[in-house]
């Protein structure tokens, strides 16, 4: 690593045996002058404190007190010879240790405890890491990646295009959801605690919501998923659809979730208020209205609207008013649920209002 740093910089190194200190006599009494003028004559309650007292001495003896050796203060020999000092060949921050790495088999490098993702036909080729101050990229063989640096030990960062690579390159249906469940649990513990519960209240479709998180990382990113689960477990609200609303809401404007498209014309904003609206009566009121609301569909060409149930004591017939379904009335409770159903309803309203109006 130092040699490759002399190597970036330009620098000359000159060589010295161990164990001799008069060959390098101006490096030493400077480090001596250092902790006799400095170190010898404070005393530093913690960090903070040092770092304060170090910036009055750096400005009493770089600026105020003259030299014992050239009689002139540091700041001002210092400006005397800037024209005759040549600039280095790498700025600091494009200063960077070099790390020889190989990419594991999970397509990932590890560097220090910390994971960064890599491309999945990168598996087993060996290459260079570069860390810079906050930055590292990875160069190994054609594949080239840049990633933030990490400093928490242990952490991971996985780009959203990897995710997806590593997924594709996996064989069997079983081991990609393996692995897209290992993205999501990447997030940390709020992704733990919401997979734990999602698997106990869904366990038998529990792995359709981990396909569509799956998804909506790769759409919103680590951090807006990762807020979006922790507010699902503040709340309680357990499944897929809960974390899309709230990343929905989140966001100005939500980009589309890739896979999700159908191909046809979004619905229209009447469309969006009855969803909504249904979506809260079938379950909030599912255990006292003892009713499941129908779904609306978009009529076919050629097809004519399904006629309602007739009435009871009213014989069928093509006079007969149809009623509309999609939402409870007062009239289909009992006396005991009527309070019920008026705060449903009036959820329900609330609720296709603001849908109504997001759309």
């Amino acid at each position: 690593m130092f040699a490759g740093v002399a190597l970036d910089l330009g620098l000359g190194i000159e060589l010295c045996w161990p164990a001799s200190p008069e060959q390098k006599g101006s490096i030493e009494n400077l480090v001596g002058w250092v902790k006799g003028s400095f170190f010898k004559q404070r005393r530093f309650l913690d960090d903070a404190d040092l770092l304060a007292q170090l910036a009055e001495w750096h400005t009493e003896v770089n600026i105020h007190r003259p030299s014992r050796a050239t009689g002139a203060m540091p700041a001002v020999r210092l400006e005397e010879e800037r024209p005759r000092l040549r600039p280095l060949k790498i700025a600091p921050a494009d200063l960077a240790l070099r790390v020889p790495v190989v990419v594991g088999p999970t397509a990932e490098v590890l560097h220090d405890t910390h994971t960064y993702s890599m491309a999945a036909d990168a598996i087993g080729i060996s290459g260079t890491l570069f860390l810079y101050r906050d930055r590292v990229r990875i160069v190994a063989g054609r594949f080239t990646v840049v990633h933030q640096r990490l400093f928490e030990r242990g952490a991971k960062s996985t780009l959203p295009e990897h995710r997806a690579e590593h997924v594709a390159a996996v064989s069997g249906k079983r081991a990609k959801r393996y692995l897209q469940r290992e993205h999501v649990l990447a997030l940390g513990r709020p992704a733990l605690d919401y997979l734990t519960e999602l698997t106990h209240r869904r366990p038998r479709i529990w792995i359709r919501d981990v396909d569509r998180l799956h998804a909506m990382l790769a759409t919103y990113g680590d951090d807006a998923v990762r807020i979006a689960l922790t507010r699902g477990l503040e709340e309680q609200a357990i499944g897929a659809e809960y974390i899309a609303h709230y990343l929905a809401t989140g966001v100005t404007i939500p980009s589309p979730i890739e896979g999700e498209g159908t191909g046809q014309a979004p619905p229209d904003r009447r469309s969006w208020g009855i969803l909504a609206a249904r979506f809260l009566v079938a379950s909030s009121c599912r255990s006292t209205c003892r009713r499941q609301l129908p779904i609306p569909r978009r009529a076919e060409a050629g097809s004519r609207p399904p006629k309602a149930p007739a009435k009871r004591g009213e014989a069928p017939g093509r006079g007969r008013a149809r009623r509309n379904h999609l939402l409870p009335t007062e009239g289909d409770h009992d006396d005991g649920s009527r309070r019920h159903a008026t705060r449903c309803l009036a959820q329900a309203a609330a609720l296709a209002e603001h849908a109504t109006g997001v759309a």
